[in-house]
């Protein structure tokens, strides 16, 4: 167990500092990733969340795609984070794909990814599928929240 607890990158690892240190550039971050890579740290949840979180920062969603695909059992806060970045971003397709995975994977929506789904579905002029996502907000409660 010892051993396993080793492996894990810790806030201020060189893994963390590398990434951190990439920031919001495209290039920067596609270099920390490598080395993430190299280095063996790429399967780590807290990194990939990370990673994704900043790739999205730089206004790449194909890089924060190609990465999402790489994590085996995504979070809700990984969902959350893509569903509203895509909605914001003008990726209303991508936010359903997200909050689809996040339904099947009987993960908890919270009322911003619910707000970020409605809005994709009216950028689609997708009224059958608005319906039935505000349906999934009342089932979770969400009625009489204003967001």
């Amino acid at each position: 167990m010892e051993a396993k607890r080793d492996l894990q990158p810790r806030p201020h690892s060189p893994a963390y500092t590398a990434l951190l240190r990439a920031g919001p550039r495209l290039k920067q971050l596609q270099q920390a990733h490598a080395h993430l890579v190299v280095i063996g740290s790429h399967q780590t949840r807290s990194l990939l969340t990370k990673l994704i979180t900043l790739a999205l920062s730089t206004g790449s969603m194909s890089y924060a795609r190609k990465l999402f695909l790489t994590v085996p059992d995504p979070d809700s806060f990984l969902l959350n984070s893509l569903i509203t970045f895509s909605s914001k971003s003008n990726f209303p397709n991508d936010a359903l794909l997200f909050y689809r995975r996040m339904v099947l994977s009987n993960l908890p929506p919270s009322n911003y990814s619910f707000t970020s789904v409605i809005k994709s579905c009216a950028d689609l002029s997708a009224l059958s599928l608005g319906m039935s996502v505000h349906a999934h907000v009342l089932a979770h409660g969400y009625g009489s929240d204003c967001f």
